[in-house]
């Protein structure tokens, strides 16, 4: 099954999606490369809802407390609608929209040379940038380089080379 299938047949389902990626360090910032600190991390979320025609979004645009049209995607376009983007740089990125369900909150670990170091451990060894939190949002992109694979009840779907030929294929359509 292809990625564009996989996320098509589940709209709206809740999934846990894996990413892995380097932060940088402040030693990395620096020029020294030997400090290598991995971010891991479990997006609890919901796939492919397009966020007009959630009943928040429709009654905020009714009552005057949101824009009364969409805003558009700000420096981005759709590559499969609601389920794929393209970004800056030719980035490829997954919408979710965050689970309103206290029980499926997203977890992070930061491993050092195999070893979890903690939030404490991570705050103290990367740069101050990656310490910011943006705020309570309902929805964010992930890029597809960082996630690992993508969870949706009983069926797992891994991001193999087989799966990045095809997102190539899908860019190079869409110009």
């Amino acid at each position: 099954m292809t990625l564009v299938e996989f996320l098509q047949s589940r709209k709206g389902v809740y999934a846990s999606i894996v990413t892995s990626r380097p932060l940088t360090t402040k030693e990395l910032s620096r020029g020294n490369k030997e400090r290598v600190i991995i971010k891991n991390t479990v997006h609890r979320i919901r796939l492919g809802v397009n966020r007009d025609a959630k009943k928040a979004v429709i009654e905020a645009r009714a009552n005057g407390t949101a824009p009364a049209t969409n805003q558009g995607l700000k420096g981005k376009e759709w590559l499969v609608f609601p389920i794929l983007k393209r970004g800056y740089g030719n980035r490829v990125l997954i919408p979710v929209h965050v689970s309103n369900n206290s029980k499926l909150r997203s977890e992070s670990t930061f491993i050092e040379n195999g070893v979890d170091i903690g939030r404490d451990g991570y705050v103290e060894a990367t740069i101050p940038s990656l310490h910011k939190r943006s705020g309570l949002r309902d929805m964010y992109d992930l890029n597809i380089d960082h996630i690992v694979n993508i969870k949706c009840g009983d069926d797992t779907l891994a991001i193999t080379d087989d799966v990045k030929r095809e997102i190539a294929e899908l860019i190079e359509q869409a110009k």
